[in-house]
Parts: structure tokens; sequence; C-alpha cells
């Protein structure tokens, strides 16, 4: 396969990612979840059960995007610096996977609501709610590794490709950042990722570029 196919793939898996993340975590999850009232949480889950599922749904294909977006940049970085593109693909892959299993009490959640007395359990839905954004906060941990070495391949390519580099290791810098401040604090709420992701979208345009491009 040549090497701009992969970028392609790549891009247009962090495409589908950057449409259906956001819809999913804010678009509809935040709709529906209160950490301050278990039982309204619960009811609207219930009350949106499709849209709910909806999310659920465009969060498995993006923890699937992760796998492939990791599996194509390792190919399409291999001739730059194989090393490095390795543990790369191994950091996204990870990540992919752990995601995928930060999703299960999700899906819990909609075995406790189909019970008769789901009312008497509804504090148990908000505490899968928590495990899965604590889960998914550590794996990011992952992430952030991921793309700092995306970002140290770019920057030692070429000079031109070097502004893109330094932004995709702050946006991983940003990750790390929050993820580890997660674990050490529980009163950590700064999200200074929300501030640092220019650079994956950068790098999504460039792979799009890449991919169109006659020469390679």
């Amino acid at each position: 396969m040549l090497r701009k196919n992969h970028a392609l793939i790549a891009g247009i898996a962090l495409l589908l990612m950057s449409i259906m993340a956001p819809i999913a975590i804010f678009g509809i999850l935040g709709g529906l979840i209160d950490y301050e009232n278990a039982r309204q949480t619960a009811q609207n889950i219930i009350d949106n059960e499709e849209s709910y599922r909806l999310a659920i749904t465009f969060l498995f294909f993006v923890a699937t995007s992760d796998i492939i977006v990791g599996w194509s940049l390792y190919y399409f970085f291999k001739e730059d610096s194989p090393t490095l593109s390795g543990l790369a693909c191994i950091f996204r892959i990870s990540y992919g996977v752990l995601f995928l299993v930060a999703l299960s009490p999700l899906l819990q959640i909609l075995n406790l609501l189909e019970q008769a007395s789901w009312a008497s359990i509804v504090d148990q839905v908000l505490l899968k709610l928590q495990a899965f954004q604590s889960f998914w906060d550590l794996t990011l941990i992952i992430f952030s590794f991921h793309l700092l070495l995306i970002g140290i391949i770019l920057i030692n390519i070429k000079a031109m490709k070097r502004l893109l580099g330094i932004l995709v290791v702050i946006a991983g810098l940003g990750y790390l950042i929050d993820g580890l401040g997660q674990i050490i604090s529980s009163n950590y709420h700064i999200e200074i990722s929300v501030y640092t992701f220019l650079g994956e979208i950068l790098l999504m345009i460039w792979l799009l570029i890449q991919s169109f491009k006659k020469s390679n």
C-alpha cells in the first residue's frame, strides 16, 4: 500500500473521530448526565435510551478508529523513524483497546435500568458513569505518549514540519498534564487539553493533504 494511502486512512479516521466524539460526549451524554442528581440522570437515560445507545455506538467507533489511526500512522512514518513510529503505534492501539474496555460501565448502566426496581439503584448509575470517566482520563496518559512521539517524529523530519510537530507535542503535553492531574489530586478540574488540541486538528489536515499529493 502506498504511503499516501496510509495518510488518507489516518486522516479520514481522525476526521470521523473529530465529529463523533464531540457529539457523543458533549452533545448527548453531556445533556443526560447530572452528577449532582443521580435520580434525574437515571431518568434522563431511560427517557432518551436511543440517544444514549447512539452515544455509546459513536464512542465505540471512535475507539476502533484510534486503533486504525495507530496502525496507519506506523506505516506512514515507518520510513522516517521505525522505532518511534512503532512505539507510537503501540501506545495508540493500547489506548484504543483500553477505551473500548472503559465503555463497559456505560453498557452496564442499561442493564441496571432495565430492572423493575431501578429507582433503588440510581446511585450505582452515577458510580458507573464516574468509573467510565475516571478510566478514560487515565487512558489519556497513554494517548499523550502517542502524540508526543508523533510530534517528535515530525520535528525531526524537516524544518517545515517542526511547527506542526511542536503543536502536536503541546497537544500531547495537555493530555499528559490532565491525566496526571486526575491521579495526583481529586480536586483537579483544569482541562488544559481543551486549549492545546490544535496540533491534533492540524495533523489531521496535514495527513489529508499528504494523501492527495501526487508524489510522496
